[in-house]
């Protein structure tokens, strides 16, 4: 908002106003300006503290997506939920390329499992959201199939408008063979854990609510953000594009209540027993990340750092 050409314009006046001078840091004149929007800041500003750490915290040269290997455990990392419904050919007729991986999740994934599948000591699979902050609904579908024993992916969502329940059922054919069958997904080959943080939102907060719901996947890190609308993109008649949160709510009917997504995920091995070890999770150390979960899995409930505080 605020390296946009309004919001800076807005920050600036805020600035001004206070008689502050401009800072990278979030200001008081920023916060003023979004009470004035609407914004409940009690509700956003932890996400917006939780994403200036992680542009910091972010390793140079890191990437957008990456697989890494330590000992039996495969870590994907990436860092937007992403859809490409336009690609032509078709992947049947062209297969999924690197250049694909930049544009949609489902072409990283079917390649980043090619990948492991190679690796005979993989065990564990961890997917890292730790500084996802979602995107396309499409992408989500597209990474439950891999993560479901059969490709079987089920979306639940309630519209505000109506108070109407709908469940959306879809096949990933994530072997590209042109059946859908059993023989997709890789439910029941790995271990599957999905590494979450406050700064998980949207997407990155459905797809460990969805999955741990199925028992697809163990959630280990921190409580992600939440968010549960599916947003509504616009372009009004000049042009300009937007986006909003739509009538669309995720969740699941327990009984004939509808439960939001928005905060429904539990932890199964919290890796930030308190907010002092921050600096101590190993968000983008695949190193770390393995050893919290061979701590999972000799049943802690909780990770134990060293006396260093380092993995």
């Amino acid at each position: 908002m605020k390296n946009s050409e309004d919001g800076k314009e807005m920050f600036d006046e805020a600035q001004k106003k206070d008689g502050a001078e401009e800072s990278d840091e979030l200001g008081d004149g920023l916060i003023g300006v979004l009470e004035e929007k609407g914004f409940k800041i009690p509700e956003i500003a932890p996400l917006m503290a939780w994403t200036t750490y992680f542009s910091k915290m972010n390793p140079k040269d890191y990437g957008s997506h990456r697989v890494d290997y330590v000992d039996d455990t495969a870590v994907i990392y990436f860092n937007a939920f992403l859809d490409d419904n336009k690609r032509e050919p078709a992947y049947y007729l062209d297969a999924p390329n690197q250049a694909d991986e930049d544009r949609y999740n489902f072409a990283f994934f079917y390649r980043a499992f090619k990948d492991i599948k190679k690796h005979d000591k993989v065990k564990n699979v961890v997917i890292n959201l730790s500084d996802n902050g979602g995107g396309a609904a499409g992408g989500l579908i597209a990474i439950l199939g891999f993560l479901s024993k059969d490709g079987e992916v089920k979306m639940t969502n309630l519209d505000v408008t109506t108070n109407s329940y709908r469940e959306e059922c879809y096949h990933v054919d994530t072997n590209l063979d042109g059946v859908a069958d059993d023989k997709d997904g890789f439910g029941g080959e790995y271990d599957f854990f999905i590494m979450t943080s406050p700064s998980s939102y949207s997407c990155a907060n459905a797809l460990p609510y969805f999955a741990q719901k199925e028992g697809l996947a163990k959630i280990i890190g921190a409580k992600p953000g939440g968010g549960d609308c599916v947003v509504g993109c616009f372009t009004d008649a000049y042009g300009n594009s937007g986006a909003f949160s739509g009538i669309l709510k995720l969740g699941t009917m327990e009984g004939d209540k509808f439960v939001s997504n928005e905060k429904a995920t539990k932890l199964d091995f919290d890796m930030m027993p308190s907010i002092l070890d921050i600096n101590n999770v190993p968000w983008y150390n695949p190193e770390g990340i393995t050893e919290a979960v061979h701590q999972y899995k000799e049943g802690k409930k909780e990770i134990a750092y060293p006396q260093n505080g380092t993995l």
